[in-house]
């Protein structure tokens, strides 16, 4: 009884979950997904951040196109430095 209770459970979250990436590709299509980078250009976050975002779009469902883009100062330092 508990046997079939648990693989009626499994197998409802196992559907769930294959329906999810469809939703998934739906949303991400045709999008562009922003990817700041807290540093300077040419430094090794940025270089580090441009190749991750290279690939990172063919790994996301809808295949969003991937922009980075740097901020030398980001609102979270500046709040920092203004405190110090």
């Amino acid at each position: 009884m508990i046997s079939r209770l648990v693989f009626a459970v499994v197998a409802a979250l196992v559907g769930a979950g294959c329906a999810l990436p469809a939703a998934a590709e739906d949303f991400y299509a045709g999008k562009q997904i922003n990817l700041i980078v807290g540093a300077g250009v040419g430094g090794g976050y940025d270089l580090q951040a441009r190749l991750t975002a290279r690939h990172l779009g063919k790994h996301i469902p809808g295949h969003p196109s991937i922009i980075v883009g740097t901020r030398r100062r980001t609102r979270l330092h500046a709040i920092c430095s203004k405190r110090s």
